[in-house]
């Protein structure tokens, strides 16, 4: 008994290591039991289980005859998809994931520019146009409309690097028009101009815009008796759906300088009148917040697209308690203020500047003509594509390595 009591003594003092037998599979959620993880599908939404059945194929085996998605429930899937994919982002209009190229000037809508998905003037349906935000009464007197994917992609990128956006400053555009003389109105120039900013206290895309119409006369862009539903500027100007143009005709008729505040859609707005180059400048500028871009849902980008019947209720979504000066904000964070932006603008107008410096565009139905400044983005090598988007010659590429080959 002794050595027994010796010998186990002996084992019992020895260094013990905890050895575990690998399970494979059934240390995480894939290997539980098919009767668990049905059970746990019971407790999930059809979208929460379609993202867990897109895990791996064990699971996408057990939960494939469960999921029966509705439209709205595949375009949330498609928006949790893109989280994790930097080169792709949800479309809105066509309800699939679009590669993102990486181009800067990737969404930019109007004659110069194409859009990867189908155009949306030519859908028929009201909704797709929930997309474009609306800087006027009228859709298209602007050649270059801020879509909503430009904002989501500008804020991707600055909440999560280069790699996942577009540079701010693809959104700055700038557009110069004239009318000519008729029975109705008097000749007119009129300029447009937009720059964006983000906002990091919450993270939210502001938008400046300006809209300057010189005249010769100071009573020339006061409406006249029955001109209110006019197409030209400045009836078509309005700070949001609760200021109209006819807001601010009393101080346009007293020539003096007026601000305006909207909490409901969180807009602000200034006008005044200046004597500029022998004539009068009408300067009306606004300031917006179109939200954080991660959704067409957010009552900030609801409040400020086109065609949104659901204006009314996304403005009673937003907390006026909590409301922040779209102006302050943003001339709080550029280097070129108020001020600056319109001696510029108005630079462009003197004497006909933009006529020299900017792109020309053709007259339209209108018989208008307009002028444009777009951001350029920075030149990109391209090795496969020529001017005008044919295929190398591949034989004389051939003939060119091996002659370098040879003299080398």
């Amino acid at each position: 008994m002794a050595s027994l009591t010796t010998f186990i003594r002996h084992y019992l003092t020895r260094h013990r290591q905890v050895v575990s037998i690998p399970c494979p599979g059934f240390n995480a959620l894939t290997g539980l039991p098919v009767e668990i993880l049905l059970s746990i599908g019971d407790h999930l939404s059809q979208v929460d289980l379609t993202c867990l059945s897109l895990c791996n194929h064990r699971l996408f085996q057990i939960f494939r005859t469960r999921t029966n998605l509705g439209f709205e429930d595949k375009d949330s899937i498609l928006i949790r998809l893109e989280r994790d994919l930097a080169r792709y982002f949800f479309c809105a209009v066509c309800h699939i994931l679009h590669d993102f190229d990486g181009s800067e000037n990737f969404g930019m809508s109007g004659p110069y520019y194409t859009w990867t998905c189908p155009d949306p003037y030519l859908l028929g349906s009201a909704k797709s146009l929930w997309g474009i935000m609306e800087s006027h009464s009228i859709l298209y007197d602007i050649y270059y409309h801020l879509r909503f994917i430009q904002v989501k992609l500008a804020m991707r990128r600055y909440q999560y690097g280069l790699a996942w956006g577009i540079n701010i400053e693809s959104l700055n555009y700038t557009q110069v028009s004239h009318y000519t003389e008729n029975s109705d109105h008097p000749e007119t120039t009129w300029l447009f101009s937009r720059d964006a900013e983000i906002c990091p206290n919450p993270p939210a895309l502001y938008v400046r815009m300006q809209d300057i119409i010189l005249a010769k006369r100071k009573e020339d862009p006061v409406p006249h008796h029955g001109s209110y539903c006019s197409d030209r500027p400045p009836y078509i100007f309005q700070g949001c759906s609760h200021l109209p143009f006819t807001t601010f005709i009393p101080d346009i008729l007293k020539g003096r300088y007026a601000t305006y505040q909207c909490r409901k859609c969180v807009a602000d707005c200034c006008i005044e009148i200046k004597e500029f180059d022998s004539q009068f400048a009408l300067v009306f500028t606004k300031w917006t917040n179109l939200g954080s871009g991660l959704t067409r849902e957010d009552p900030h980008w609801k409040v400020h697209a086109y065609f949104d019947i659901r204006k009314i209720n996304a403005a009673e979504a937003i907390n006026a308690e909590n409301f922040v000066s779209p102006r302050s904000c943003f001339e709080g964070l550029v280097c070129e203020k108020l001020d600056d932006l319109t001696s510029r603008n108005l630079s462009y107008l003197e004497n006909q500047k933009y006529r020299r410096i900017m792109c020309a565009m053709s007259t339209d139905f209108k018989g208008r003509r307009s002028w444009h400044i777009t951001y350029k983005e920075p030149s990109k090598p391209k090795f496969w594509k020529g001017a005008i988007g044919k295929k190398p010659n591949l034989r004389g590429l051939r003939g060119l390595i091996m002659s370098q080959q040879e003299g080398i």
